[in-house]
């Protein structure tokens, strides 16, 4: 990647807005997205130091699929593209909008999956969140609606907008069974959650078998938890094992508990949940030293980010708040 980017810098000469400077290759721009998932800082610097001139040809050549790009990849440029037109809005510099643009237009490649929808409908409400209203903006809100998934995933979204009504409790946490068996919108957004899981949208599946879980119902629930662990998606894969896991380690299949929480920590690598999942189920099985290693192994210095845990915003204290939506993002490009 050091050579890459050693080409960028040559190709964007002083980085001055503007400045006449070569279109980037292909390779120059995959190494500014390959650069986002490790140290995003730079390769925002690099992206608000381009003219839309110089990156368009590239993005198109990602878009047009002769690329052979990975949907990580895809995201990666998306959200590079993203962070790109917020550093340029707080500027009020034009370029944002060729930012937007581009970022829109990747979206349409990765929306193509419905497994993918989720990220480009949270990458469109968060730009249509911190932008405004402007008018420029009606273009983008007609994009995002014009997409084949919108429905499935308005629904995913109508749906998780009952369950967080449901499970967020205003009582001590042992309170929150009673209060969700008890909810009348229970049966709306299972209703919701259902009709997205059955389009195709894989985190709709998960919270949908998480509910069917609460309320007893684990033949319902793990036809959800295995939809949902097909998902290619890392976040959505790492929390449908979990749950698995849960249920088999619940029901005495200390094997099949086990194979669910190693296959949730290889979506996942450091993060806590799961790791402590495995460790405490070797443990009560008398595998002691391998629970040790478990809990003490530590992500090497410069990868600390991906110590990150979806279950920390499974069930957010704000939902649809744009800080926590921008995280659970760039977790799923940063593993």
């Amino acid at each position: 990647m050091g050579a890459g980017i050693l080409s960028l810098v040559v190709a964007i000469g002083v980085g001055l807005p503007g400045a006449d400077a070569q279109d980037l290759s292909l390779d120059q721009y995959a190494a500014i997205v390959e650069q986002f998932r490790s140290t995003p800082e730079r390769a925002i610097e690099q992206a608000t130091a381009l003219s839309p001139s110089q990156f368009r040809a590239a993005a198109t050549r990602a878009r047009a699929g002769g690329a052979g790009w990975t949907p990580v990849q895809f995201q990666a440029a998306m959200l590079v593209h993203l962070e790109a037109a917020f550093v340029l809005a707080r500027r009020k510099d034009e370029r944002v909008w060729a930012h937007i643009q581009a970022g829109g237009e990747l979206g349409e490649v990765l929306g193509r999956n419905q497994d993918h929808a989720w990220f480009v409908h949270r990458w469109y409400m968060v730009v249509l969140r911190v932008l405004g209203d402007e008018d420029r903006l009606k273009t983008v809100r007609r994009a995002w609606t014009a997409l084949p998934w919108n429905a499935a995933i308005v629904e995913l979204e109508i749906g998780l907008r009952f369950e967080y009504g449901v499970v967020t409790p205003s009582e001590p946490v042992s309170g929150i069974y009673a209060q969700t068996l008890n909810s009348p919108k229970l049966p709306l957004a299972l209703r919701h959650l259902e009709r997205g899981a059955a389009a195709g949208v894989l985190v709709a599946a998960l919270h949908a078998g998480r509910l069917r879980m609460l309320q007893g119902d684990d033949t319902l629930a793990r036809r959800h938890f295995e939809q949902a662990a097909t998902s290619s998606t890392p976040s959505t894969r790492y929390l449908a094992h979990l749950f698995l896991g849960s249920l088999d380690e619940r029901d005495g299949d200390v094997a099949s508990a086990e194979r669910h929480y190693v296959a949730a920590s290889s979506a996942f690598p450091y993060a806590q949940s799961g790791r402590v999942a495995l460790a405490a189920l070797l443990a009560r099985s008398g595998r002691g030293r391998e629970a040790v290693a478990i809990v003490t192994r530590t992500p090497p210095a410069h990868l600390d980010r991906l110590s990150f845990d979806p279950w920390w915003l499974f069930l957010p204290p704000n939902p649809f708040e744009v800080g926590d939506t921008i995280k659970a993002m760039y977790a799923e490009v940063q593993q």
